[in-house]
């Protein structure tokens, strides 16, 4: 896995040999005084911008056994890609649900997840009926990989034991095993799609 900071890489590659010379700290603002960003001074009285973006990860194995893994690690990819959005929303709200109740008497925790599940079928329920089981395969592998719990714990906490145990035997029908959970290693092609995808961003949205 290599993660690369773009600033560090331009600051290294294009501008090194003349790094001794300049002058750190300076700010440039615009004209119309909307933007303040960091900058160096060259040498010669210029100014170069210096900011951070956001890392980005490349995980994609360097070599592929055979030309089935690489088409499954493509199509994985892509599919991840398609169900990403929803797996942040998934976890942002199991996250927020599980401190919000966390003092309720088991009666009002329940009231309050039966009105929080209404709320979200009324919102998702038209975009994810469609999902593929491949799609809903990675789906939850990606909400078990952040939570480190598998889906049928999950279940089982929002809903209850019967409820875990219904979803675990239909889920057996279409070939999920929802007491696994994610296992790092047992699928190499999985976990480098997963090592993607960062499942703690703030700005990712459902379109």
């Amino acid at each position: 896995m290599s993660k690369i900071n773009i600033s560090i890489l331009l600051w290294l590659f294009c501008f090194s040999a003349s790094a001794q010379r300049w002058q750190a700290g300076y700010v440039i603002k615009q004209p119309d005084g909307r933007y303040i960003v960091p900058a160096w001074v060259l040498p010669n009285g210029d100014t170069l911008a210096h900011v951070e973006l956001q890392e980005f990860i490349y995980t994609a194995p360097k070599f592929f056994a055979n030309a089935d893994d690489y088409n499954r690690y493509h199509r994985y990819r892509r599919l991840a890609t398609s169900v990403y959005p929803y797996a942040v929303e998934a976890i942002r709200t199991y996250r927020a649900m599980s401190v919000a109740t966390r003092d309720y008497k088991r009666k009002d925790r329940k009231q309050y997840i039966a009105k929080l599940e209404d709320e979200l079928d009324e919102k998702f329920r038209s975009k994810i009926k469609n999902m593929t089981r491949t799609q809903g395969f990675l789906l939850i592998k990606m909400i078990e990989k952040e939570l480190h719990m598998p889906f049928y714990e999950i279940v089982k906490d929002v809903k209850g034991g019967f409820s875990a145990w219904s979803w675990s035997q239909f889920g057996k029908v279409y070939g999920y095993k929802l007491s696994e959970g994610y296992e790092y290693g047992k699928d190499p092609i999985l976990d480098a799609v997963l090592r993607d995808f960062n499942l703690t961003a703030e700005d990712v949205t459902i379109k």
